[in-house]
C-alpha cells in the first residue's frame, strides 16, 4: 500500500486530508521559491579525500568527560561522524569508512568505536559533546558552501 493511501485513510474519518494537502502544497511552494539552497551532492564531492585533523579531533574529544575507552583516539571516527552531519548523509556512505573492506578487523572496530562513542556521550555529557560536532560541521559546511579551503581549527569554532 502506497504511503498517500495509508495517509488518505488515516485523514479520511477526520475530514482532513484537504488541509493535509493544502500544507504538503504550501511547504512545497516555499521550498520551490527558497534562493538559498544547499548542495549536498557538492559537499559529498569536496569532502571525498577530507580527514578530521587529529588535534582537532583532540579537542572536540576534551568535551567528553570521563572518557575511559581508548578507541576513540583514532580521529578517524571523527571524519566520519563530522562527515555525516556536513553532507547529512548516513554515515556509513562516508568515503573513509567505505574504504574499508566490509567485514573486515578493521571496519568493525571503527563502527563499534563510533557506536561506543556515542553511547558515551550521550550518557556522560550530551549536549556539549553534539553541539561541538555540530559546530565544527557547520563551519565546515560553511568552507564547503562558500568555496573556501576545508581546514577548520576546532579551538577557534569551539571556543
Amino acid at each position: 500500500m502506497s504511503t498517500e493511501r495509508t495517509l488518505q485513510r488515516a485523514f479520511r474519518p477526520s475530514n482532513l486530508w484537504p488541509e493535509f494537502e493544502a500544507a504538503v502544497d504550501k511547504v512545497a511552494q516555499e521550498i520551490d521559491a527558497s534562493t538559498e539552497r544547499t548542495d549536498y551532492a557538492q559537499r559529498r564531492e569536496l569532502l571525498t579525500g577530507w580527514t578530521l585533523p587529529e588535534s582537532d579531533w583532540r579537542v572536540i574529544l576534551a568535551t567528553i568527560p570521563q572518557r575511559k575507552n581508548r578507541g576513540t583516539q583514532d580521529s578517524i571516527l571523527g571524519t566520519i561522524l563530522i562527515w555525516s552531519e556536513v553532507t547529512q548523509s548516513y554515515y556509513g556512505h562516508c568515503p573513509v569508512l567505505s574504504s574499508l573492506k566490509v567485514g573486515s578487523m578493521e571496519r568493525r572496530r571503527v563502527i563499534a568505536a563510533i557506536t561506543q562513542l556515542n553511547r558515551a556521550a550521550f550518557k556522560n555529557n550530551p549536549p556539549r559533546f553534539i553541539r561541538v560536532l555540530r559546530q565544527y560541521a557547520a563551519a565546515l559546511s560553511s568552507a564547503c558552501d562558500k568555496g573556501r579551503d576545508l581546514k577548520v581549527h576546532a579551538a577557534k569554532v569551539i571556543g
